[in-house]
């Protein structure tokens, strides 16, 4: 495996240790809580074939209801940490947004890992 496939599955598995979310692919409709992990932003270095670093960017979502906001404000902790402790790579923001399949409520973290 590459170490850009290897990020996403170390990533994967974090995620999926967070109680109570269910970690779901790109594209795939979602049954809250959840997370989605997407395609990756790829850098490489100056004058090297090879990918220095990957930005994963991950959506939590939940249900629109009533408990959308305590939702994501109790689970974005859990999922920044789990991206942070579990993988190695960093979380500097969740953004607040809609989760584009199913037009649900999310935070949008972005992963940064550093690959080399």
């Amino acid at each position: 495996m590459s170490a850009v496939t290897d990020a996403a599955a170390t990533l994967s598995a974090a995620l999926a240790s967070v109680e109570g979310v269910r970690v779901y692919e790109l594209g795939a409709s979602v049954d809250p809580p959840g997370v989605v992990v997407g395609v990756p932003r790829l850098v490489w270095g100056a004058y090297s074939p090879e990918i220095t670093s990957a930005s994963f960017p991950v959506y939590l979502v939940v249900s629109m209801d009533d408990k959308s906001v305590r939702q994501l404000l109790t689970l974005a902790p859990l999922v920044a940490a789990a991206i942070e402790v579990a993988t190695g790579a960093t979380v500097d923001a969740a953004d607040p947004g809609i989760y584009p399949v199913g037009d649900l409520p999310a935070y949008l973290f972005t992963a940064e890992f550093p690959l080399t």
